[in-house]
């Protein structure tokens, strides 16, 4: 009786033991992963305002190709006229 009630405290020591080992291997995954998270979001943050800045120098690119192609169709316009005339 006593042996097998010593037997089944060996069993349970043991089973928290291991208990106990990966509770502290899952914290310390868990840690990793809420520092790699800051990290992810901060890339994210980075790549959405770098996004933001190539779609405003797109929009510039354009306006400016616009300006220049209407200036560059008022000098073919006055060259025909000129030569016209």
């Amino acid at each position: 009786m006593i042996g097998a009630q010593l037997l089944l405290e060996g069993a349970l020591v043991l089973l928290l033991a291991a208990m106990l080992f990966h509770a502290i291997r899952l914290e310390r995954a868990l840690g990793v992963l809420k520092r790699d998270r800051a990290v992810l979001e901060g890339l994210v943050t980075s790549f959405n305002e770098s996004t933001q800045q190539a779609e405003a120098g797109v929009d510039r690119l354009r306006a400016a190709t616009e300006g220049a192609g209407r200036q560059i169709a008022r000098q073919i316009d006055i060259g025909q006229r000129l030569r016209d005339d």
